[in-house]
């Protein structure tokens, strides 16, 4: 997903098609949101198997992609984008009304981690997450 595509997913949110109101300040936003759910996507990449990525990415321009898993990407980002436009315009009645659905889609998205350790044998259980 790019940066342009998931800001016109946020916009959408709103029954907006229109994002150019939005574009100056969408690339800081966007970091923003990828800052904020970090953690959540490095937990997800180990679930499926995959490295963690050495640090949070950031992007430059609203064309670069942002390497993100998809259903945190799909799901999440457009939700924590748009809280962040709604914050940023000063609009906190949509914002608290999008903020909640915001962190309930990371949570779903969220995939927990539980390590038992026995006699130097390791076990790994998926301690929450949907699969």
């Amino acid at each position: 997903m790019t940066g342009n595509s998931l800001l016109a997913r946020a916009v959408a949110l709103m029954q907006e098609t229109e994002s150019e109101h939005y574009e100056p300040y969408a690339v800081a936003l966007i970091n923003l949101v990828l800052a904020e759910t970090f953690e959540v996507n490095q937990r997800i990449r180990r679930f499926h198997g995959k490295e963690g990525l050495a640090g949070v990415p950031q992007i430059r321009e609203l064309s670069e992609e942002i390497s993100y898993e998809e259903e945190l990407a799909l799901r999440a980002l457009p939700l924590g984008l748009l809280c962040r436009i709604f914050a940023a315009e000063g609009n906190n009645p949509m914002l608290s009304l999008y903020k909640q659905e915001y962190a309930s889609a990371v949570n779903e998205c969220d995939k927990g981690w539980i390590y038992i350790e026995t006699e130097g044998q390791h076990a790994q259980f998926f301690g929450s997450g949907r699969r």
